[in-house]
């Protein structure tokens, strides 16, 4: 169980290198397009934030795939201040204002959950999706004081 909350990746790796891995077996398992804007300097983060980042971008790019349509994924991730910023944007068929409240009603927790996961750590995370337009997530986490 302890694996499941914190992938091994990053620790032999760290954050960056381990969505690299992951975007790159994603690539090849699926026929997306997903391209990676990597951050122009270190992260250094919490270990905290670094999985709850990794666990958003695998619940993100696991949705794109189960009902976005989308060809193409856009992801980049880089530090603002004392916070990280992590996008992920595709060209899918978008969905409602309300998908959180309604997925949370039909007991699907993927967005809920990775709501929850950004608010634990005080940060937030941002649903901008119309219908036929796609979706753009946006993170914005604390880096926290320790070092990933």
């Amino acid at each position: 169980m302890a694996v499941e909350l914190r992938p091994p990746e990053l620790d032999y790796l760290g954050l960056v290198a381990a969505m690299e891995k992951y975007i790159i077996n994603f690539n090849n398992q699926n026929s997306l397009n997903v391209e990676f804007t990597p951050p122009l300097e270190k992260l250094n983060m919490s270990n905290n934030t670094a999985v709850s980042l990794y666990r958003i971008l695998q619940e993100s790019m696991t949705n794109i795939v189960m009902h976005a349509n989308a060809h193409n994924v856009y992801i980049m991730i880089k530090k603002v201040d004392s916070s990280i910023y992590m996008q992920i944007q595709d060209d899918g068929q978008g969905m409602g204002e309300n998908a959180v409240e309604i997925a949370r009603g039909k007991n699907r927790l993927g967005l809920f959950g990775m709501q929850e996961r950004a608010e634990l750590l005080d940060g937030v995370l941002n649903i901008d999706s119309t219908p036929g337009n796609g979706t753009r997530i946006t993170v914005i986490l604390p880096i926290g004081s320790e070092e990933c």
